[in-house]
């Protein structure tokens, strides 16, 4: 919706395959994205759609895969093997992958002078990788966490909070900022941490997030800062994730980073085994 001025939505697998809702989908784009290219639920709902009219482009990291076989256009992305379970690299380069259809899609040169310079940044941020011993001991210390984007940030906040799920046995909750305020915010306290994220101090949603962290100070809970932040905003505890002002369109995949890095930095602070959650595996085929 911001590059192109349409309109974008998810739609839930569940609906196609469960309750077999029948849409009207000609001239209709759908991406389906499956990191093995194998769960069935991802494949059966390509299937369908492309049935009732879509166009379907495929993103997996496993080529010759059943996605791959029934989508119109496949890419591939070249991540190499996914051997941990919590899939980071391929989670990245889907999303690289996505923003790169999207910068020729719409035209929008913007977004591909931004996609150039992912390789270099990301780079920069996993050589300064140091995350405050202070901060994973507060988060591996917690039972819940939550953690708050808005606009372009919000993927990003909803796969951090995925990450330290499922890899650090924490209740860790990702929600929109607007979402957040109007109730939700009720249940922070001292022992319930809010890391909060922001793609850019200059984007027209930060003011919202300074917002949050005024309201958040009134209920004791401890507030970590990831991304790009104004001095003044700041609060004690802040990761400046190597944010450069102005790409808040590649600000998902940069935010990323740092919160995969703190997930297995808490991860061996609790004596977990990040590379192999508990009860997970790396295809699941969902009922």
């Amino acid at each position: 919706p911001v590059l192109a001025g349409m309109e974008a939505y998810s739609v839930s697998p569940s609906l196609l395959n469960s309750y077999q809702v029948e849409f009207d989908l000609k001239d209709t784009l759908v991406f389906a994205i499956s990191q093995s290219g194998e769960t069935e639920e991802i494949v059966e709902a390509a299937k369908k759609v492309k049935k009732f009219g879509a166009l379907v482009i495929a993103i997996t990291n496993n080529k010759d895969s059943n996605l791959e076989e029934i989508s119109d256009v496949c890419l591939v992305t070249p991540a190499g093997k996914e051997v941990a379970v919590p899939a980071t690299k391929t989670y990245t380069s889907a999303l690289i992958g996505l923003a790169a259809i999207c910068s020729i899609l719409f035209r929008s040169p913007d977004l591909r002078n931004q996609l150039e310079l992912v390789s270099k940044l990301m780079g920069k941020q996993l050589v300064a990788a140091d995350i405050e011993s202070k901060i994973i001991k507060l988060i591996a210390g917690s039972k819940t966490a939550v953690f708050a984007g808005r606009g372009l940030t919000l993927g990003a906040t909803l796969e951090a909070a995925l990450k330290l799920k499922e890899t650090c046995q924490i209740n860790a909750v990702g929600t929109s900022v607007a979402d957040f305020v109007h109730g939700p915010i009720s249940a922070l306290g001292p022992d319930v941490p809010l890391i909060i994220l922001s793609g850019d101090y200059e984007s027209t949603v930060y003011p919202g997030l300074v917002d949050l962290i005024g309201r958040a100070l009134k209920t004791r809970a401890p507030i970590i800062t990831i991304g790009s932040f104004l001095k003044s905003a700041e609060s004690e505890l802040h990761m400046s994730a190597g944010m450069d002002l102005g790409m808040e369109l590649i600000s998902p995949l940069l935010l990323a980073i740092p919160c995969q890095l703190l997930a297995a930095a808490v991860a061996d602070e609790k004596g977990l085994n990040a590379d192999s959650p508990k009860v997970l595996s790396k295809v699941t085929q969902t009922i």
